[in-house]
């Protein structure tokens, strides 16, 4: 992050002057420049290409989303990070909708500020290195098409390049077998070169993607494309899922004949852990608007109704305070559980098993019959997989009390040797989990899709068992790591 430069871009000059130095006192080399417009802003930005930029979302002449777009047209790359005042979720949910990196709100916690800038440039700076690095491969790569002479010289350049490469690389072979990986590649899968070479590229894929770029190597080995990126699944050594970018190229004699496959292959599971938290976010702004925001509405036209009567003591006005009252107190029931969708902090304080159990006693409060076994006790688990685990059981309690037409549940978690075992069980109406994961519709069945990816981010495998008027059945297994003495 060293001579990182950003921007930040307020109409507010008391703000102008106070979030530079903030940011200033805990990030050493960087240049910080300033804008009170974005008109102004503009102009920076065409003149220079900034590692972050911070604007407000409201500020007169052109506002901070518009000043997004604009941005997104300039300077695509360049992360920007939106400030909204406190509760403006619908705008949050815009600004990342438009590209926005992250979203700040006021009151702003300018540590929270200054983490997102560090992984937004570093995030940045890596981005860029990548796309040189790539760009100096494809030039070398089209190189190798020269004379027996030039070949012999960009062969030497491109086992240095390969050797030190930052990104995973690969030489396989027409039928997929890995004939050489660099460095990088062996780091991102845990297995030694030696391990490597005596397997096929299709060995350390997840099963449900071998097929993914079957048409593409034919197409590239046809000449109709050079080269294609796909994202892709692997399975590292400890069988933990790998979320890479695979980027491959036909690399050809002078002939023009195909001699082998280069493939690139970059490490995104940062990048997925981000779009499940983003689609949290979403989740509580649709939420908080559905949900919350229409009940305090009904609320409010209950209070009205009684205001205009003048007459509290008639039995009229007191059912209309009674029935404001009750959707007061519903309000403040909808806010704790939108709470426990932002952050389960009761996981800091004492546990799965026990903010699992605390889970099924709200749940039994709305009427639930609920059976809740568990061995785990007062054990901690890595946070990683305390975390998905309570997200997995609390998503699949609430799409049985949605979707199941069911009152009971059981609710089960138990150590077992080397792995944590979860089960949440329903009787209700159950479905066709085949014909569910079918369906390509925007936003069809998130919740299901996440259980499954948040499990294999950490290792895990989860199981989906239903048929139509029997129930569903969830299973998580995740794996522990040998050494547990750090949690």
């Amino acid at each position: 992050m060293d001579n990182a430069r950003i921007l930040i871009v307020d109409d507010d000059t008391a703000l102008l002057q106070a979030l530079p130095q903030a940011v200033s006192l805990r990030m050493t080399a960087v240049q910080l420049d300033t804008s009170d417009s974005a008109l102004e802003a503009l102009e920076l930005i065409q003149a220079q290409d900034y590692d972050a930029i911070v604007s407000d979302i409201k500020m007169p002449g052109m506002d901070g989303l518009t000043l997004l777009s604009r941005i997104q047209q300039l300077r695509p790359e360049t992360p920007t990070l939106l400030i909204t005042g406190h509760g403006e979720h619908e705008l949050a949910v815009q600004a990342l909708r438009g590209g926005a990196y992250d979203f700040i709100q006021k009151p702003i916690d300018r540590d929270y500020v200054v983490a997102s800038l560090h992984r937004a440039i570093q995030m940045h700076q890596m981005r860029r290195q990548l796309v040189e690095q790539q760009q100096a491969l494809e030039q070398y790569a089209r190189s190798l098409e020269e004379t027996v002479k030039a070949l012999r010289e960009s062969e030497e350049r491109f086992r240095n390049i390969f050797a030190e490469a930052p990104i995973g690389m690969a030489v396989v072979s027409f039928d997929g077998t890995l004939l050489q990986v660099n460095k990088a590649f062996c780091e991102m899968l845990g297995y030694c070169a030696q391990e490597l070479t005596a397997r096929s590229l299709s060995a350390i894929t997840q099963p449900e993607d071998v097929g993914k770029d079957e048409l593409l190597v034919a197409q590239m080995l046809n000449g109709v494309i050079a080269s294609y990126k796909v994202e892709k699944r692997y399975l590292r050594e400890n069988q933990e899922t790998l979320w890479a970018d695979l980027t491959a190229t036909m690399l050809r004699n002078q002939d023009g004949q195909p001699i082998y496959r280069l493939v690139m292959i970059e490490n995104i599971i940062e990048r997925k852990r981000a779009k499940l938290l983003e689609e949290e976010q979403r989740y509580v702004a649709y939420e908080l608007h559905e949900g919350l925001a229409q009940v305090a509405a009904s609320a409010f036209h209950h209070l009205q109704a009684y205001a205009g009567r003048y007459r509290p003591h008639s039995p009229q006005a007191r059912q209309d305070l009674g029935r404001a009252l009750e959707l007061a107190q519903l309000s403040v029931r909808e806010a704790q559980q939108l709470i426990t969708w932002l952050r389960p902090t009761v996981l800091d304080d004492f546990g799965l098993a026990a903010a699992l159990r605390l889970q099924v006693e709200a749940q039994c409060t709305d009427g639930w019959v609920i059976n809740y076994d568990e061995t785990l006790g007062s054990e901690r688990l890595p946070p990683s997989t305390e975390t998905t685990l309570f997200r997995v059981a609390q998503e699949a309690l609430t799409n049985a009390r949605k979707h199941a037409g069911s009152l009971q549940a059981r609710l089960a978690l138990e150590h077992k040797g080397t792995t944590i075992h979860l089960e949440v069980q329903d009787w209700g109406c159950g479905f066709e989990p085949q014909a569910v994961f079918q369906e390509t519709s925007p936003g069809a069945h998130i919740g299901l899709r996440e259980m499954q990816e948040r499990v294999q981010l950490i290792g895990g495998h989860l199981t989906i068992s239903s048929q139509p008027g029997v129930g569903t059945l969830i299973a998580a297994e995740v794996p522990l790591p040998s050494d547990t003495s750090t949690f």
